[in-house]
């Protein structure tokens, strides 16, 4: 398993992470038994305790376990030097910046505790270095949260930070932002404004922007930007950010909604239909299907080259028919003007009356050709067959559908085209058991894939979720019942390609 890190206030970067399932580590011997090792990580902070302009700098609180066997140790990064407490003072960490010795000669969590009043960090900007070691064949593991306690000689009722800048570029291809969205903690009169900046295909930054605004832009990496406010400096008011989740695209299609539908060209086959097949080349479906539906229909009628008018040299209204009767049903797509037999391609439709508004020379013969009495679209849902894998390298399926017209109503139905409905699946959950908890790292295949924002225990405990996996990583109390909440989603259908064919009646 890997080391659990819990931070507040600065993310840490894991440069050295090992992840142990059931296998066996360690060195063999002759005769075959294996002897364990330990296990160790280094993590660096990002972002630092900030203690400028703090009057105060008054404690350590630091949570988390150390398993008897295990190690935390801690040194500082100040000002591009490396730090440690020695006899209650801060020392320069003289010893060659590794794992091993910032493990040997590092602080202890203990020892960190026993600290007050640390004058040595008033304005400056620390940045913890922690190791952590266990041995390969231990049960629990250790774990560390760090706070820092200060205080400033005047109450402060706004406060503006920015955080990391978060990369979701991960190919050449610029994702497309769909959502961006944000939990937070209020009490009291307590408010943050959060805003966000993002970059672009050229690298620069733009402007900050409310979150509602990214929606529908491209960006390769994004940055926030927290101003909290309160109205008094009691303790009664207080804000806070829990989460932000952004949604976007990965460079495999355009399409970002809950649904989405795929057309094939309407093709007129010439001869009566009556049966159709659909075969689609689609990535595995995960809380999420695809619907086919198909749509027959006659062909429609044709006027070629009907005078429909003399031009008078102004802007006129026609109507498209014979001897003044409109026809209905026009496909706006085929109609054809002339003037004296030259096209007029500056003109509007109104299909609600047949009409067309142009201007030719005056006196011009005008002319038209179109198709009407078209007919109108029915979408037939089509039977799905059982999936099928596609057996090649990287696991797709192909979906079969059928679909054949009564015999009362394939009549002249020469004219088809085929409807792909692409559907992902949302969902909530809300109290629902999937375990119970031993005191120790437990994980959990889940069904869907939750939102990380949205996700509730009752009771609550240590957890993180990999969205990619819906792999959820508890740490729950023994004998505790482990009870979820929280909104899920599917995943986006992929098609890779698809057929459609059809019979005569």
């Amino acid at each position: 398993m890997p080391f659990i890190v819990k931070e507040r206030g600065f993310p840490m970067a894991i440069t050295n992470t090992m992840r142990f399932c059931t296998d066996s580590f360690g060195v063999t011997d002759e005769s075959g038994s294996t002897a364990p090792f330990n296990k160790q990580a280094l993590l660096i902070s990002k972002v630092p305790l900030d203690c400028t302009g703090k009057s105060e700098v008054t404690r350590f609180s630091i949570a988390g376990a150390e398993p008897t066997g295990t190690k935390r140790r801690i040194i500082f990064q100040i000002d591009g030097k490396y730090y440690r407490f020695l006899n209650g003072n801060l020392s320069e960490f003289t010893y060659e910046f590794n794992r091993a010795n910032v493990l040997r000669y590092g602080n202890s969590v203990a020892g960190l505790l026993e600290l007050e009043n640390i004058t040595a960090f008033l304005n400056k900007k620390v940045y913890p270095i922690i190791a952590l070691e266990a041995p390969s064949t231990a049960d629990d593991m250790p774990s560390i949260r760090m706070t820092l306690y200060t205080k400033v000689s005047n109450d402060v009722l706004t406060k503006t930070e920015e955080s990391l800048v978060y990369e979701i570029a991960t190919s050449d291809k610029m994702p497309t932002i769909t959502e961006i969205t944000a939990e937070t903690a209020l009490t009291g009169g307590g408010s943050v404004d959060i805003k966000v900046r993002l970059r672009g295909s050229d690298e620069t930054w733009g402007d900050y922007m409310a979150l509602a605004s990214a929606a529908n832009k491209q960006a390769g990496a994004v940055q926030f930007k927290f101003t909290y406010k309160v109205t008094t400096a009691d303790g009664s008011d207080s804000a806070a950010v829990n989460s932000i989740t952004i949604n976007h695209t990965t460079g495999k299609a355009i399409v970002v909604g809950d649904n989405a539908d795929l057309y094939s060209v309407v093709a007129n086959y010439e001869v009566p239909l009556q049966l159709c097949y659909v075969v689609v080349h689609h990535e595995p479906l995960q809380d999420a299907y695809i619907d086919a539906y198909v749509n027959f229909m006659k062909a429609p009628k044709h006027r070629e080259l009907i005078q429909i008018g003399t031009a008078t040299g102004s802007r006129q209204e026609l109507v498209l028919g014979v001897d003044g009767v409109a026809d209905t049903g026009i496909l706006t797509s085929s109609i054809r003007l002339y003037a004296d037999g030259d096209p007029l391609t500056n003109f509007s439709y109104n299909s609600e009356v047949s009409t067309v508004v142009l201007s030719a020379k005056k006196n011009a013969v005008l002319y038209a050709s179109y198709d009407y009495n078209h007919d109108s679209e029915v979408w037939r849902k089509m039977t799905k067959d059982a999936a099928q894998p596609y057996n090649d390298a990287e696991g797709t399926y192909m979906s079969r559908y059928t679909y054949q017209l009564p015999d009362s109503d394939a009549t002249g139905k020469v004219i088809a085209n085929v409807r792909l409905h692409l559907v992902k699946r949302t969902g909530t959950a809300s109290n629902t058991k999937i375990g119970v908890g031993t005191g120790k790292k437990q994980m959990f295949a889940l069904q869907h894939k939750y939102k990380s924002s949205t996700i509730k225990f009752n009771p609550a405990c240590d957890w993180t979720f990999e969205e990619a996996s819906k792999i959820l990583t508890v740490v729950a109390a023994k004998n505790s019942n482990i009870v979820i909440s929280g909104k899920w989603e599917g995943i986006a259908p992929v098609v890779r390609s698809f057929a459609a064919g059809f019979a005569v009646a």
